[in-house]
């Protein structure tokens, strides 16, 4: 059965099975470039970026697979990071679309979390 994957702006989704790519607060670096802060949004600057990141990636899946393997292991993941959401080149997208070429299925982006009990934190008063 393939792993389900989504994407969200990080301030949207707070969920157990989150991927940050945030750089400060990604439990595995396996997919985060230490090079690249933020996305870029100038044209002439997006597809190097995006050729970078993927590149940067293709190094991880050879050197670090044990990440990847978990991922696509599991039966959903949200992949977050800081860019708004519907940037081209947000790097959330391309590695979602690499996990889609490594057999996922691709879900979209969540606005927010589909269930609370999904969420780390508990609201009080539920």
């Amino acid at each position: 059965m393939p792993v389900y994957v989504y994407t969200a702006h990080c301030a949207c989704y707070r969920g157990r099975d989150r991927v940050d790519l945030t750089t400060i607060t990604a439990r595995s670096r396996a997919f985060v470039e230490p090079a690249v802060t933020e996305c870029v949004s100038v044209w002439a600057q997006e597809q190097q970026t995006r050729e970078q990141y993927l590149a940067f990636l293709r190094t991880s899946y050879r050197s670090q697979r044990s990440p990847w393997q978990r991922i696509l292991a599991c039966s959903r993941v949200v992949i977050v990071c800081t860019c708004p959401p519907g940037m081209r080149t947000c790097r959330r997208y391309v590695l979602a679309d690499v996990f889609g070429k490594l057999g996922a299925s691709l879900g979209g982006e969540l606005r927010q979390a589909p269930h609370p009990r999904l969420q780390r934190r508990p609201r009080h008063g539920q």
